[in-house]
């Protein structure tokens, strides 16, 4: 589908082109093809306008996921709840026993579903639209800004071009417009520290380091730049919450405190010209970091304080 987003117009919104690809790898990739051999235009034009209607049907049921989050009830809002019934219709296991190149996560929950749960096929069919979209919330917006602030960065391009360049000759492979499938290993999209390769969090090792990389990928930069979340968590018992700065505040139970990891990310004691997109590499792939302040244990909090660093959903703002 990728070559029809860039093939409609000399000028694409970059958003579109990139929810679009993305959203079709993913579906794809978990749900499988219907085609198999038979490659004629009408089947494929089919399966096109199958992944282009999901994606609206996606966009429209996100709408109103941080409404359900809250505790409102989806048959408040009815156009997300049609969009969500459309898609578990083309969840059914009817309709998804006849794809092809399916993942082992969709089959296995196929199984466990068939075999454990007392759901209806209707039902069975909703969790996978659950996984859908939890596949797909947070990278759709992380794809648009990553690309968003690689095209702003002359320097960040030249960087990431090189690095996908050296990966593509290292392995073999050519780009053919006329058969665009890339085959990559695990290993080989790990030793990609300029687009993204993940780093442990600190707080996973318990180690401190004496100064924060603040500019470890495009990806994270992006996030830094962009998310805007807040964690908010209920007190369970009284304590009091120690800070750096020797200052204390005593908690109650039920108290709710919100946290807003963004006023790290624009701290210019952490990150220098906090405002300004720092991705950089050097020739040999080492990223350029900002010493930051060695009582910072972790500078980027795009995603609370689970060990994924992806933001939550309605983080990333378009």
């Amino acid at each position: 589908m990728w070559t029809e987003v860039f093939q409609q117009s000399h000028r694409v919104s970059l958003r579109l082109a990139a929810h679009q690809v993305m959203f079709e790898s993913g579906y794809l990739t978990l749900f499988g093809k219907e085609l198999g051999e038979d490659r004629r235009q009408a089947r494929e034009a089919a399966q096109k306008a199958l992944v282009l209607n999901a994606l609206e049907n996606f966009k429209e049921f996100d709408k109103i996921f941080p409404a359900l989050v809250a505790g409102l009830p989806i048959h408040v809002f009815k156009s997300g709840y049609s969009a969500r019934e459309n898609l578990a219709k083309t969840m059914h296991a009817e309709n998804l026993c006849k794809r092809e190149n399916m993942s082992d996560l969709i089959s296995m929950r196929m199984i466990l579903n068939d075999s454990l749960s007392t759901f209806n096929d209707l039902s069975k069919a909703r969790t996978h639209v659950a996984l859908l979209w939890a596949s797909q919330a947070n990278t759709l917006p992380a794809t648009f800004w990553s690309l968003f602030y690689l095209i702003r960065s002359p320097d960040a391009m030249k960087h990431a071009r090189r690095e996908v360049q050296g990966i593509l000759e290292a392995s073999g492979l050519t780009v053919d417009p006329g058969n665009p499938t890339l085959t990559l290993t695990r290993e080989q999209l790990d030793n990609m520290p300029v687009m993204g390769k993940k780093t442990r969090s600190p707080t996973a090792t318990g180690l401190q380091p004496p100064a924060v990389r603040t500019s470890d990928s495009v990806i994270k930069e992006a996030m830094r730049l962009s998310s805007a979340s807040m964690n908010v968590r209920v007190a369970k018992e009284d304590f009091l919450l120690h800070l750096d700065n020797q200052e204390a505040y005593r908690i109650r139970k039920d108290d709710v405190i919100a946290l807003y990891p963004p006023m790290l990310h624009f701290d210019p004691e952490i990150y220098e010209d906090p405002y300004r997109s720092v991705t950089v590499g050097s020739q040999q792939g080492e990223l350029v970091a900002i010493e930051g302040d060695s009582s910072v244990s972790l500078g980027l909090s795009a995603a609370g304080w689970s060990l994924p660093e992806a933001p939550l959903e309605s983080e990333l703002k378009e």
